[in-house]
């Protein structure tokens, strides 16, 4: 496998897998302090599989998890920029804006300040969404309006996709 990566003049450079994941780990610890060298490159990794993602069955999420200041948004942030199609969410957003926007775009979470409040147990509807989403062929199903040909209102079942790559900034557990 290989990929793209342009050059200084603006040209394509056609690289190996070896050589992208190389050049991830890299920007990673030109802009980003790590106590173990090893995250960088099991980073960059992550971030190749988010490109590849409709390829497999399951996915594992990353997280970064640290004090307030520890730099999560930042590296989150760092991240982001080289995952594929990354969209950026947070605790505050609802479960039905998660999965509308996983089904719309199929892209790669970056699910900022993912501590939830009071109710982050397995009840938890965007917890439930996280465990859904981390393989193939889970959906969340909603009633969708729609208008017959007949011009009457009714109701549907819609599956929303819940399958993508996702990875979480936040302070706790």
């Amino acid at each position: 496998p290989s990929g793209l990566a342009r050059k200084d003049d603006g040209s394509v450079d056609r690289k190996s897998t070896s050589e992208l994941t190389s050049l991830i780990s890299i920007t990673l610890q030109k802009n980003y302090l790590f106590k173990d060298m090893k995250w960088p490159q099991l980073a960059s990794y992550w971030v190749m599989g988010t490109w590849l993602y409709d390829n497999f069955t399951e996915l594992v999420y990353l997280r970064m998890v640290g004090d307030a200041g520890a730099g999560k948004s930042a590296l989150l942030n760092l991240l982001g920029a080289m995952c594929y199609r990354s969209i950026k969410m947070s605790g505050a957003d609802s479960e039905s804006t998660f999965f509308r926007v996983v089904d719309d775009f199929r892209g790669t979470i970056l699910f900022e300040e993912a501590d939830l409040p009071d109710n982050s147990d397995a009840s938890n509807p965007i917890v439930k969404f996280v465990n859904l989403g981390a393989m193939r062929g889970n959906f969340i199903y909603r009633n969708e309006e729609f208008v017959g040909g007949d011009a009457i209102k009714g109701w549907r079942p819609t599956p929303f996709e819940t399958y993508c790559p996702k990875i979480f900034a936040m302070r706790g557990d």
